[in-house]
């Protein structure tokens, strides 16, 4: 349900990858700790599946980096806001800090 959408606000952990039916490689779930505002470590860890619409933020072109591996050590916060669903799956994914300005 559209309306069943929820944000959540942290960093990524970890993440876990598979393949598809097909052989192609996709990231399968993130380990998300969301941040609670207490201390940068000590959040709320949530484990989320990943949706088709964020799979260029871990697999890119040809099997690369997505853009998430390129992007995270650039960056002076590597802090998320992600999009989930009612069935715990992430659809979208945006830097909480916008450092293209």
């Amino acid at each position: 349900r559209i309306d069943a959408m929820r944000e959540f606000i942290g960093h990524i952990n970890g993440t876990q990858y598979g393949k598809t039916w097909d052989g192609e490689p996709c990231a399968t779930e993130i380990e998300f700790e969301v941040d609670t505002g207490d201390w940068y470590t000590r959040g709320d860890v949530r484990l989320f599946h990943l949706g088709v619409e964020v799979q260029g933020w871990f697999i890119g072109e040809h099997n690369a980096c997505g853009k998430y591996d390129i992007e995270k050590d650039r960056r002076d916060s590597r802090l998320l806001k992600i999009t989930v669903d009612s069935i715990n799956c992430v659809r979208y994914i945006e830097w909480v800090v916008n450092e293209e300005q």
